[in-house]
C-alpha cells in the first residue's frame, strides 16, 4: 500500500488494509463522522462540504451520524488523498492545509486547490501542481 494511501486512511481514521479493501470501504460509504477529522485538520467546513457535495445534506448526515453515499465517499477519499499528497510534498500538515485554502494563480484562475477538488478533473489539475512542486518546477 502506498504511503498516500496509508495517510489518507490515518487523515480519515478509517483502516482498510489493502488496496482493494479501501476501495470497497468507499463504495459502501464511509461515515460522515470522517468530515470532521478534515475540519480538525483546519480545512474549512463550508467550504469542504460545498466540495463534497450539497451542504445541508452533509450536515443532516453528520447530525444523524449516518454513511455517506459512494458518491460522496468518493469525493471524501479524494480530498484526503490530496490533502496526504499535499502533507507529503510540503512535509507538514499545516502547510499542506494552508496551500489548499490559499488562492493559486497557477491553477487556470480557479481559485483554491480545495474548491478544485470536487471535480476528477480538478482533482487531476491540483495533483500535477503539486507533483510539480515536488520535483522544484515552479512556473
Amino acid at each position: 500500500m502506498s504511503a498516500v494511501l496509508q495517510r489518507q486512511q490515518r487523515i480519515l481514521k478509517i483502516k482498510a488494509p489493502t488496496q482493494s479493501q479501501w476501495v470497497r470501504r468507499v463504495q459502501e460509504g464511509i461515515p460522515a463522522a470522517a468530515i470532521e477529522e478534515l475540519v480538525a485538520l483546519g480545512l474549512g467546513r463550508q467550504m469542504l462540504l460545498s466540495v463534497l457535495g450539497s451542504r445541508s445534506t452533509l450536515e443532516r448526515r453528520l447530525k444523524n451520524k449516518a454513511v455517506l453515499t459512494s458518491e460522496e465517499s468518493d469525493r471524501l477519499a479524494r480530498v484526503a488523498g490530496v490533502v496526504a499528497l499535499a502533507e507529503e510534498v510540503f512535509g507538514d500538515k499545516a502547510k499542506a492545509v494552508r496551500w489548499l485554502q490559499r488562492d493559486s494563480i497557477d491553477l487556470a484562475g480557479q481559485g483554491a486547490p480545495l474548491r478544485l477538488l470536487a471535480t476528477s478533473q480538478g482533482t487531476e489539475l491540483v495533483r500535477e501542481r503539486l507533483e510539480q512542486i515536488r520535483h522544484g518546477i515552479f512556473a
